[in-house]
């Protein structure tokens, strides 16, 4: 891959000259890895605006090759640009070094790079390959693997000063100091659970620098644990089908349910199956009472079911979705009122950040009281870019005396979103097909929940929301009910996602 010392980097390989060193702002030289900046992280889902300032097609087409290789496994995404402000501004300036602003840092000062490499005619792809992956590590927010707090590595530094004085660096004991010795404070950056020698971050260490002997060789691919780490600091969404293990017999018994595999605290779940009835010896026996909530403690997130004191709750089943606080997802929930009307009763909800266009919307029940018959349905109504219209229904003799809906929105241009409905009923004999707009690439996550629901009061309400088959073009969906359990309309809606990865 060429003479070392004819090949420049910012730290990744010996710059023709050295990393910027800023004393006066240390956070313009920062960058993440097995170690990340916590202020340095671009927000989850952003596409990043990407600039050529100069360079030769095919510098470009390496860059877009090889960068490509992060989002396999970050939840953002990349979008080459010709004109306008970028958050990533890339010269390939071939004395200038390779070097890279950290994270969000890269998009500051709009008229200067971001980001230089250093290609020079005899690098080869895979010359290119490894000083692109380490320049974009650190415009994701990376830094440096021997900058991490915990690093073993024991340093001749006497031997170091006097390697990198040499030509082509001729870095002074400050110069060295920032672009080999530095460390981060622990709690400034985030860091995996160890030292990686095998990072793509992580600087070679000639032999002779080290006390011990110790040294390694430039790495040229993301380890696993740098794919690891990426996708832990840049989360795609998760979905997680979800019930409950025992079945309480009394009256009002909370029950939790563990979200295992959610990577943050941005959850959202809904319905997708019930077991419950009123308490026969209350004066009310068509009365029912449900709410759900998210629980939180200590990094855990549990979905608390609560039926209240006059209501049985034998099972809960759940959808839980991770929306992983992508920058374009909103989501919330509101309440609603319920008068007993043929009419719907509508209830504007504003986005808290309007869209550029009107984006896709799905709602589903949350908490509900019922009592006569058991009656309840929500949907989205008007969407525009600033908000769109919560409805809800239900008929006489039936009494919603409380209902809350949740919501999510989502941009109809990001990830190929799909949403909409579905409901079992006695004419479909409660199955069905649900066929995408637009096909995926693979299939989807999929996230159901409940959004309608007419049964018989007399009986126990009894249901399970089942989708199978799912595909790049669609899903089969089932209502199944047992024993004696009577329902006219269950319905659900969903929203299916483009898998990251």
């Amino acid at each position: 891959m060429g003479n070392e010392d004819e090949v420049s980097s910012c730290g990744f390989r010996l710059p023709d000259t050295p990393v910027q060193v800023d004393d006066s702002n240390e956070n313009t030289y920062t960058t993440m890895r097995l170690a990340h900046g916590k202020n340095w992280k671009w927000p989850n889902g952003s596409t990043l605006r990407i600039k050529f300032l100069d360079g030769t097609e095919e510098q470009h087409r390496r860059v877009k090759k090889h960068a490509a290789e992060w989002l396999k496994y970050a939840y953002l995404g990349f979008s080459y640009v010709t004109s306008g402000d970028a958050d990533i501004r890339i010269s390939f300036d071939p004395n200038g070094g390779h070097n890279s602003k950290l994270g969000t840092n890269s998009a500051r000062n709009q008229n200067e790079k971001s980001m230089n490499l250093a290609m020079k005619s005899w690098h080869t792809d895979h010359d290119s390959r490894e000083y692109i992956l380490h320049e974009f590590g650190h415009a994701l927010g990376c830094i440096h693997e021997q900058a991490r707090p915990d690093v073993p590595i024991k340093w001749n530094k006497d031997a170091v000063y006097k390697h990198y004085a040499k030509p082509p660096n001729k870095w002074t004991t400050k110069d060295v100091d920032w672009n080999v010795f530095k460390k981060y404070d622990a709690d400034k950056i985030i860091t995996s659970s160890y030292w990686d020698s095998t990072s793509i971050m992580q600087y070679a260490v000639p032999k002779g620098l080290t006390t011990d002997g110790w040294w390694c060789p430039w790495n040229t691919e993301l380890s696993s644990a740098d794919k690891a780490f990426i996708a832990s600091m840049y989360p795609s969404p998760t979905v997680l089908n979800l019930q409950t293990v025992s079945r309480p017999m009394s009256k009002g018994n909370m029950q939790r349910i563990k979200a295992t595999g959610v990577h943050t605290s941005n959850v959202r779940a809904g319905i997708t199956g019930l077991e419950t009835v009123a308490d026969s010896s209350a004066p009310r026996r068509d009365k029912l009472n449900f709410t759900m909530a998210n629980w939180e403690e200590d990094s855990k997130i549990e979905v608390e079911a609560y039926p209240y004191q006059d209501t049985y709750m034998y099972n809960v089943a759940v959808s839980a979705i991770d929306l992983v606080h992508d920058v374009d997802f909103q989501s919330g929930q509101q309440h609603v009122a319920c008068p007993s009307s043929k009419k719907p009763t509508k209830v504007w909800v504003e986005f808290e950040k309007s869209y550029k266009d009107a984006p896709e919307v799905i709602t589903f029940i949350n908490s509900f009281q019922l009592e006569n018959e058991w009656v309840m349905k929500v949907w989205p109504e008007g969407i525009t870019k600033d908000g769109f219209w919560l409805c809800s229904q239900n008929y006489d003799p039936s009494n919603l005396h409380s209902l809350d809906a949740q919501w999510i929105s989502i941009p109809a241009r990001r990830g190929a979103p799909r949403t909409g409905t579905f409901a079992g009923t006695m004419l479909n004999d409660f199955k069905g097909h649900v066929e995408f707009k637009r096909r995926f690439t693979k299939p989807p996550l999929l996230f159901v929940a409940l959004s309608q629901l007419d049964a018989d009061s007399k009986h126990f309400l009894r249901f399970r929301i089942v989708t199978t088959k799912l595909t790049e073009y669609g899903f089969e969906w089932e209502v199944n009910s047992w024993w004696d359990s009577i329902n006219a309309i269950v319905g659900a809606s969903y929203l299916a996602l483009e898998p990251w990865s």
